[in-house]
């Protein structure tokens, strides 16, 4: 089981990225649509397959999933000058801009929220022995969330590619032919498995982190309740209304401090 041992980052500084890495989605699907999908379902993979497994801590976990949001970012140049004339789709053109990597690196470097982020996208396409680019890494010189975005990248492109859509079964062959030269053998593994059971899920990585971060504050208040270090509040329905509200699909932490401040 891998650990992170780096503090987590301050709550103003994944507020920030989280707002910063909004605005590039929304750049990307006025650029491109498909590239904007393509990114999400990537990240949404990559942070499910790190909660299943317990591989990173939370906070190293939401830094893999923005990184694959955005680890494409370099496209958008070319998407901008050939993507629209062509109608070539997002994931036709990886190829066609082999140091996109490096063009997303340089594109966010100005932005120091991005920092942590930055060998993650640089490195998304180095391959496990070494043949990969930019910098040919090997093995587990490459960044964790790197291979991990590898596989999954490569996975999402290959069963949306339009015409040439390939059966999962092919995929996940092809894949695992691949494991240790182009992908990690450990993650490879734990990979096909992943997909097997949850290939067609459509959880989005993003809103159940949100419910559960209301459960979360909720089963706290009422700890520190029944412990006596709040105050029953006058007004009973306050209780109720914050029960009701746990239950709502789309509710957040601020609507239930809303709630609460009554």
């Amino acid at each position: 089981m891998l650990r992170s041992r780096r503090p987590a980052p301050e709550d103003d500084q994944l507020k920030q990225l989280s707002e910063t890495v909004d605005l590039l989605m929304a750049l990307m699907e006025a650029t491109n649509p498909d590239l904007k999908r393509h990114s999400e379902r990537v990240a949404n993979f990559c942070a499910r397959f790190c909660e299943k497994y317990e591989m990173l801590e939370e906070d190293e976990i939401d830094l893999v999933y923005f990184a694959a949001l955005v680890h494409d970012i370099g496209l958008l140049p070319v998407l901008g000058k050939d993507q629209l004339k062509s109608g070539r789709k997002a994931t036709d053109t990886t190829k066609a801009s082999p140091d996109h990597p490096l063009i997303g690196t340089k594109i966010l470097a100005h932005n120091s929220c991005f920092k942590e982020l930055l060998p993650i996208i640089r490195h998304h396409h180095e391959s496990y022995d070494g043949s990969g680019m930019p910098d040919s890494l090997e093995g587990e010189n490459i960044p964790f969330g790197a291979r991990l975005i590898s596989l999954f990248d490569h996975y999402d492109q290959m069963m949306a590619n339009g015409a040439k859509k390939a059966s999962t079964e092919n995929v996940l062959e092809d894949i695992y032919s691949r494991a240790r030269t182009q992908f990690d053998p450990m993650l490879t593994d734990k990979f096909i498995e992943f997909i097997d059971l949850h290939g067609k899920d459509t959880v989005s990585y993003s809103t159940k982190r949100a419910r559960v971060t209301v459960k979360e504050a909720f089963t706290e208040i009422l700890a520190r309740f029944k412990a006596g270090k709040i105050e029953a509040p006058v007004m009973p329905q306050v209780v109720m209304e914050a029960r009701s509200l746990i239950n709502a699909p789309n509710s957040t932490a601020e609507d239930l401090a809303a709630v609460i401040e009554k």
